[in-house]
Protein backbone atom coordinates (compact mmCIF):
# COMPACT_ATOMS: atom_id res chain seq x y z
CA UNK A 1 0.00 0.00 0.00
CA UNK A 2 2.84 2.40 0.84
CA UNK A 3 4.50 1.68 -2.48
CA UNK A 4 1.27 2.48 -4.32
CA UNK A 5 0.87 5.72 -2.35
CA UNK A 6 4.49 6.65 -3.07
CA UNK A 7 4.04 5.88 -6.77
CA UNK A 8 0.88 8.02 -6.97
CA UNK A 9 2.66 10.88 -5.19
CA UNK A 10 5.61 10.72 -7.59
CA UNK A 11 3.28 10.68 -10.63
CA UNK A 12 1.25 13.62 -9.34
CA UNK A 13 4.37 15.65 -8.57
CA UNK A 14 5.73 15.01 -12.05
CA UNK A 15 2.57 16.56 -13.52
CA UNK A 16 3.49 19.97 -12.06
CA UNK A 17 5.68 22.54 -13.73
CA UNK A 18 8.85 21.10 -15.14
CA UNK A 19 12.38 22.20 -14.42
CA UNK A 20 12.48 23.46 -18.02
CA UNK A 21 10.07 26.27 -17.16
CA UNK A 22 12.58 28.96 -17.97
CA UNK A 23 11.91 30.95 -21.14
CA UNK A 24 13.85 29.90 -24.23
CA UNK A 25 16.92 32.00 -25.01
CA UNK A 26 15.37 33.33 -28.21
CA UNK A 27 12.02 34.27 -26.63
CA UNK A 28 10.70 37.51 -28.10
CA UNK A 29 10.58 39.98 -25.18
CA UNK A 30 7.13 40.98 -24.01
CA UNK A 31 7.32 44.60 -25.20
CA UNK A 32 8.33 43.51 -28.71
CA UNK A 33 5.83 40.66 -28.73
CA UNK A 34 3.01 43.12 -27.97
CA UNK A 35 3.92 45.12 -31.08
CA UNK A 36 4.27 41.99 -33.22
CA UNK A 37 0.92 40.60 -32.05
CA UNK A 38 -0.78 43.96 -32.66
CA UNK A 39 0.44 43.83 -36.27
CA UNK A 40 -0.62 40.19 -36.60
CA UNK A 41 -4.11 41.07 -35.34
CA UNK A 42 -4.39 43.88 -37.89
CA UNK A 43 -3.21 41.55 -40.66
CA UNK A 44 -5.68 38.85 -39.70
CA UNK A 45 -8.48 41.43 -39.56
CA UNK A 46 -7.59 42.59 -43.08
CA UNK A 47 -7.55 39.01 -44.31
CA UNK A 48 -10.90 38.27 -42.69
CA UNK A 49 -12.62 41.13 -44.54
CA UNK A 50 -11.17 39.91 -47.84
CA UNK A 51 -9.26 42.84 -49.23
CA UNK A 52 -10.34 43.65 -52.85
CA UNK A 53 -7.89 42.47 -55.50
CA UNK A 54 -7.06 46.01 -56.69
CA UNK A 55 -5.45 46.74 -53.31
CA UNK A 56 -4.10 43.24 -52.75
CA UNK A 57 -0.44 43.54 -51.59
CA UNK A 58 0.76 41.46 -54.54
CA UNK A 59 -0.56 44.20 -56.85
CA UNK A 60 1.00 47.10 -54.97
CA UNK A 61 4.30 48.48 -56.32
CA UNK A 62 7.34 48.44 -54.09
CA UNK A 63 6.37 45.42 -52.00
CA UNK A 64 8.22 42.11 -52.24
CA UNK A 65 6.66 39.45 -54.40
CA UNK A 66 4.75 36.79 -52.45
CA UNK A 67 6.72 34.11 -54.35
CA UNK A 68 9.90 35.33 -52.69
CA UNK A 69 11.89 32.24 -51.53
CA UNK A 70 12.33 33.77 -48.06
CA UNK A 71 8.59 33.20 -47.57
CA UNK A 72 8.95 29.45 -47.92
CA UNK A 73 8.21 28.79 -44.24
CA UNK A 74 4.94 30.76 -44.36
CA UNK A 75 2.42 28.43 -45.99
CA UNK A 76 -0.68 30.59 -46.54
CA UNK A 77 -2.00 32.49 -49.54
CA UNK A 78 -0.22 35.53 -51.02
CA UNK A 79 -1.68 38.17 -48.67
CA UNK A 80 -0.99 36.02 -45.63
CA UNK A 81 2.57 35.22 -46.71
CA UNK A 82 3.38 38.77 -47.66
CA UNK A 83 1.78 40.21 -44.53
CA UNK A 84 3.60 37.88 -42.16
CA UNK A 85 6.82 38.34 -44.12
CA UNK A 86 6.54 42.12 -43.71
CA UNK A 87 5.78 41.83 -39.99
CA UNK A 88 8.67 39.45 -39.37
CA UNK A 89 11.01 41.63 -41.45
CA UNK A 90 9.97 44.81 -39.66
CA UNK A 91 10.68 43.30 -36.25
CA UNK A 92 13.70 41.31 -37.49
CA UNK A 93 12.41 37.96 -36.31
CA UNK A 94 11.95 34.64 -38.04
CA UNK A 95 8.78 32.61 -38.27
CA UNK A 96 10.40 29.87 -36.20
CA UNK A 97 11.30 32.36 -33.44
CA UNK A 98 7.76 33.73 -33.51
CA UNK A 99 6.30 30.20 -33.34
CA UNK A 100 8.66 29.21 -30.53
CA UNK A 101 7.75 32.34 -28.54
CA UNK A 102 4.03 31.77 -29.09
CA UNK A 103 4.35 28.16 -27.90
CA UNK A 104 6.08 29.36 -24.72
CA UNK A 105 3.54 32.12 -24.05
CA UNK A 106 0.67 29.68 -24.71
CA UNK A 107 2.01 27.32 -22.06
CA UNK A 108 2.10 30.24 -19.60
CA UNK A 109 -1.48 31.52 -19.58
CA UNK A 110 -0.87 34.30 -17.04
CA UNK A 111 1.84 35.85 -19.21
CA UNK A 112 -0.27 35.31 -22.34
CA UNK A 113 -3.26 37.09 -20.78
CA UNK A 114 -1.06 40.03 -19.75
CA UNK A 115 0.39 40.09 -23.25
CA UNK A 116 -3.01 40.24 -24.93
CA UNK A 117 -4.25 42.90 -22.50
CA UNK A 118 -1.32 45.02 -23.65
CA UNK A 119 -2.10 44.21 -27.30
CA UNK A 120 -5.67 45.45 -26.81
CA UNK A 121 -4.32 48.63 -25.17
CA UNK A 122 -1.87 49.11 -28.06
CA UNK A 123 -4.59 48.70 -30.69
CA UNK A 124 -6.99 50.98 -28.80
CA UNK A 125 -4.30 53.66 -28.55
CA UNK A 126 -3.64 53.42 -32.29
CA UNK A 127 -7.34 53.62 -33.06
CA UNK A 128 -7.71 56.76 -30.91
CA UNK A 129 -4.74 58.38 -32.69
CA UNK A 130 -6.28 57.57 -36.08
CA UNK A 131 -9.61 59.08 -35.02
CA UNK A 132 -7.99 62.48 -34.31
Amino acid sequence: MRILLLLITVVLMSCGRSVKDTPPADLIPEDSMVKVLAEVQLLEAAISIRVPSNVHPVNLPGLPNAKDPSLSDVKQGPIDSLGYYNIFSTFRITKSRYDSSMRWYCTHPDQLNELYEKVVTELTTREMKEAK
